[in-house]
């Protein structure tokens, strides 16, 4: 054998200009080399075929479109049965050899064949044993198609003769008897290029229809699977979002009770009942509950805040004063802290941090230079009178009763002070951060109506005319109420 050859050099002149590109003598030689047998060839098809024999009858089927270059081979596909693959531009003597040695060099798989033959068929072969004319009337009856292994499709033209054969027509007119043996399944017919092609498309669409129809099950199966982890992941954040949604409940329920405790320790130092002996004093009496934040008085005129940024008062205000809280717009800062005595005076103090007052011009120069914020504003004797606490503890004062002095020196003047109060008539309270208070100045019936009360007083402010009004803060006893 000579090397690899172009099979187009080998070919005549002719056959190339009559469009062969295999020429059929040389396809034939090959195929002789190769052990195969020509077994089918239409030259108006410009096809020839030729087929090998294997165990158990088993056929490889080769299409040779001579005209073309391309070589189609028969094998039995695993899903599809038997199938036509196709390899064109077949142009070598090393390809069509190789096609011709290695059927699968079209797929690159091997692909395991059925048997064609039933196994019934099968079986009887392999045991020697002779057909019976029942099976072969059976797979190949009179005008029936069959091959016969090694030549050519064929008619089958009669039954078993005494001789155990059955007589065969071949499709090119020639006559013959043939061993049942000898007869298999007729291989299909072969068609020309086009119309093969067709049938191969329509083979590969039916198989992608199955494959699709595979793919959706594989895909329900693992879309089941992806809802189920969906599902899983959906519980897993609803849990999640359950579990956060009552910290979130349980941090804004502490966070209540923080405020509410606050408020309450709030209230608690402020104190939540009331007691006095004051102008109106059951207006005073109704008007005052564990909101106020600040309550004040003169003795004929008492002005409370609350919480909410509300206020209440008695006739006897100062007209000035009643003017700044009266019909003040709600949009405006609200008041937080006042205080009033004596002579018209008061001092004022909104939420936005200003403040207005009146009283002497030692007071104010005071306020104006002063960057600590007031905690209490007390009104003494005279107009030059006052005591100024702020909120760091420290605290200012001028013309005050000598007893309150007294008490700031035995203290050695330590600036740890809440509030301090003065009367019009020498009367002064004094309470320090340690919740320790004291009082002096006042009228004998006040003192012990003011001594029934203990340690529960949280404040104390002073009227005219020895009058006194007294707001006690009782954190054992809230709802304790006492009358002074």
């Amino acid at each position: 054998m000579q090397g690899v050859a172009s099979i187009a050099s080998v070919a005549s002149v002719a056959s190339v200009a009559d469009g062969v590109v295999l020429p059929v003598a040389i396809i034939r030689r090959v195929a002789r080399e190769e052990g195969l047998s020509e077994c089918y060839f239409n030259e108006t098809s410009r096809v020839i075929s030729f087929a090998r024999a294997g165990e158990s009858f088993e056929r490889v089927r080769f299409n040779v479109y001579y005209t073309t270059g391309t070589v189609g081979t028969c094998l039995n596909h695993p899903r599809q049965g038997r199938t036509q693959l196709f390899r064109r531009n077949v142009r070598t003597l090393e390809d069509l050899r190789e096609i011709f040695q290695k059927p699968r060099v079209h797929t690159g798989k091997g692909y395991q064949r059925r048997p064609i033959d039933s196994h019934s068929h099968q079986h009887c072969h392999e045991e020697g044993r002779s057909l019976s004319p029942l099976w072969i009337t059976k797979n190949f009856p009179v005008g029936s198609r069959a091959y016969v292994r090694g030549y050519s499709n064929c008619t089958i033209q009669s039954g078993m003769d005494n001789g155990g054969k059955v007589k065969v027509l071949y499709d090119d007119g020639s006559s013959y008897r043939a061993k049942p043996t000898m007869l298999e399944e007729v291989m299909e017919e072969i068609l020309d290029e086009e119309t093969a092609a067709k049938q191969q498309l329509q083979s590969l669409e039916a198989e992608r229809s199955q494959i699709d129809q595979q793919i959706q099950e594989a895909k329900g199966i693992l879309n089941h699977f992806e809802e189920k982890r969906r599902l899983e992941e959906a519980k897993r954040l609803e849990k999640k979002r359950l579990a956060e949604e009552r910290e979130e409940q349980e941090a804004k329920r502490q966070q209540v009770a923080r405020l509410v405790a606050a408020i309450d320790s709030e209230r608690a130092k402020r104190g939540t009942l009331f007691s006095g002996f004051v102008d109106q004093a059951d207006f005073v009496s109704k008007q005052f509950d564990e909101t106020v934040t600040v309550i004040s008085t003169s003795g004929n005129a008492t002005i409370l805040l609350y919480e909410g940024g509300s206020w209440a008062c008695t006739s006897g205000i100062t007209k000035l004063l009643h003017n700044k809280l009266n019909g003040r717009q709600r949009t405006l800062p609200k008041a937080t802290y006042v205080a009033i005595g004596s002579m018209d005076r008061y001092y004022i103090r909104f939420s936005d941090g200003k403040s207005e007052w009146v009283g002497c011009d030692g007071m104010t120069a005071l306020l104006n230079k002063e960057e600590r914020t007031v905690a209490s504003i007390a009104f003494g004797e005279d107009w030059n009178s006052y005591f100024v606490v702020f909120t760091d503890g420290g605290w200012m004062y001028e013309s005050i009763p000598q007893g309150l002095i007294d008490v700031i020196e035995r203290r050695q003047r330590r600036g740890d002070l809440t509030c301090v109060s003065l009367g019009p008539n020498g009367e002064y309270y004094v309470a320090a951060k340690n919740g320790r208070s004291w009082w002096g100045g006042v009228s004998s019936k006040a003192s012990k109506a003011i001594g029934n009360f203990g340690n529960r007083i949280r404040f104390m402010d002073f009227g005219d005319d020895y009058t006194s009004s007294s707001a006690t803060r009782d954190v054992i006893v809230s709802h304790d109420n006492n009358d002074v």
